[in-house]
């Protein structure tokens, strides 16, 4: 534009001089013409004030050299275009010659002049696309509010008849817009990510022929993109081109979507337990401990860990995963039919580790509730009330750790009971749940939180209730701290695994 714009300057420079020569008035009204004329006085100015001197109008060489002075290190068409200019003021005696010199410089100044307006009106109209470009479609706008009511679908039919037309809809959006449609999966509730990858599917399967993988190769590599939605990205390529599906695996062995990242992990204990077969310890080792790191999934952790051991190599499971293996515990406290879940017993006002309690009075456990220290030596972290207490029912016990973090963060407590529990982060609830004997999965109770830099105290009620069957004769339970993809957060005290 900048170099349009000067030699648009330059002519208008020619133009100028012919107005004030022809009419004794300048007529351009226009923006952009009305912007330039204040540069082309600029222009004129600077390239006539070598000729102030009285110049002879048959004085060539002086003119040449004045000419040649004036416009040093101009391009070309600047240089010819400010010589025809002062030609005409400085040569042209006659009103023939002048009106002739005026009427080419005239038919070069409408060229250059259109040149540059062209350019003008080109720069302007890109901003103004670009501009436009970030704008949503009519059509973008529509699969916006589809994707907006099926998120609006809840429990027991709420807005269902909406989400129903709306996918409808949905399902029959242009393949072009297929990535807007996988990413309205974010923030979005698992019913309506169901009702949208439904969607999604119907526009791919409709639309096969016009599927691109350049397309949904650019969503999966986006890794700011839902995980789930770039999951189905992913499995929509692999459909169309399984050969390219299978080339990306590899790059997802850090991918934020855990589905991703277990077809790398998978990949890559196949590939160590092949070198393990072939008697190749070294690369073996080196593939599972990379599976191991890499792994958030407890099977496949669990895997890698057997296949190391059986290597003679040393893996800590509890540090692996984050897992909290140091407490202080205290108990009995009363069940009282089911009032000890919410009875606020001495613990959950001050901590107090030197402190004895009034407990509840039972055979197996005589004496006040003291606190003990313990450090668990079970291999998945559980802590066992029965086996630092004793194996009773209808009982209360609270366990206390302190966890130096190096920075306050974001995290995610993670705790596995079959009793019912509490757990308390600073002083604040984080979680609850009164549910008793269920079953124990690991990761069970998820919930978010954010540790404070330096010291953080989290305390943890674990409930026993009153159910006498042999199998519910269990009193423990396990936590561990991590990232949202479960990655370990460890205090700043305690050595991350290599």
């Amino acid at each position: 534009m900048c170099h349009w714009l000067r030699q648009c300057e330059v002519q208008k420079f020619c133009l100028n001089i012919y107005l004030i020569e022809r009419q004794g008035k300048l007529t351009q009204t226009t923006p952009i013409f009305s912007n330039l004329l204040f540069s082309i006085s600029k222009l004129k100015s600077n390239y006539t004030s070598t000729l102030a001197e009285p110049v002879a109008p048959k004085n060539e060489n002086f003119e040449v050299a004045q000419l040649q002075k004036a416009i040093t290190g101009e391009s070309p068409a600047i240089r010819e275009s400010v010589k025809i200019a002062v030609c005409v003021e400085v040569t042209a005696s006659s009103e023939f010659l002048r009106l002739t010199l005026l009427r080419n410089i005239m038919n070069r100044v409408v060229s250059f002049c259109l040149m540059a307006l062209t350019v003008y009106c080109a720069s302007f109209s890109t901003a103004t696309v670009c501009h436009a470009a970030d704008e949503p479609s009519s059509e973008q706008r529509l699969i916006g509010q589809y994707l907006k009511q099926i998120k609006s679908v809840g429990k027991e039919g709420k807005n269902h008849s909406e989400a129903i037309a709306a996918m409808r809809k949905l399902s029959q959006t242009d393949i072009e817009h297929l990535p807007q449609v996988l990413a309205g999966m974010k923030n979005a509730s698992p019913l309506a990510v169901n009702w949208i990858r439904a969607a999604v599917e119907t526009i791919a399967q409709n639309q096969a022929d016009e599927l691109s993988t350049a397309t949904l190769l650019k969503f999966l590599n986006d890794t700011s993109k839902d995980a789930k939605a770039r999951t189905v990205a992913y499995e929509l390529i692999q459909g169309k081109d399984q050969e390219l599906a299978e080339k990306q695996i590899p790059s997802f062995m850090n991918d934020p979507s855990l589905a991703l990242r277990r077809l790398a992990v998978t990949q890559t204990l196949d590939e160590a337990t092949q070198l393990e077969k072939d008697e190749k310890k070294s690369g073996a080792i080196k593939q599972f401990k990379l599976a191991l790191n890499s792994a958030r999934d407890e099977d496949q952790v669990n895997e890698a860990a057997k296949h190391l051991r059986d290597l003679g190599e040393e893996v800590d499971l509890p540090l692996q995963f984050g897992l909290i293996t140091s407490w202080q515990l205290v108990a009995p406290f009363d069940f009282a039919d089911g009032e000890g879940f919410n009875t606020v017993y001495a613990p959950e006002n001050e901590i107090d580790l030197s402190a004895s309690y009034q407990g509840k009075e039972i055979e197996e456990l005589k004496g006040p509730a003291s606190w003990k220290q313990i450090e668990t030596e079970d291999e998945k972290a559980f802590v066992d009330f029965n086996e630092h207490f004793a194996a009773v029912k209808q009982v209360v016990g609270y366990a206390y750790t302190e966890f130096n973090s190096a920075e306050a963060t974001p995290v995610e407590f993670r705790i596995s009971s079959p009793n019912g529990l509490k757990v308390w982060l600073n002083g604040k609830l984080i979680t609850e749940q009164e549910i008793y004997h269920s079953g124990t999965t690991f990761d069970q109770y998820i919930s978010q939180a954010k540790l404070n830099q330096g010291k953080n105290s989290i305390l943890v009620k674990i409930v026993q209730n009153a159910q006498t069957e042999s199998w519910t004769n269990v009193w423990k339970f396990q936590l561990r701290i991590c990232d949202s993809l479960g990655t370990a957060v460890l205090a700043s005290d305690r050595v991350a695994a290599k």
